[in-house]
């Protein structure tokens, strides 16, 4: 029994740390994003 409650207590620390490790929204990409269409707009005009 006790064996469980140390598994089920390892597995929240993991899940909260995996969490945190990634990042909700990636910032970077989205800012790389709206670069790229800015400069793709540029070259249309």
């Amino acid at each position: 029994m006790a064996v469980l409650l140390v598994a089920g207590v390892l597995a929240l620390v993991a899940n909260k740390q995996v969490r945190a490790a990634v990042p909700r929204v990636p910032e970077d990409a989205i800012t790389s994003v709206k670069d790229l269409e800015a400069v793709k707009e540029g070259l249309h005009r």
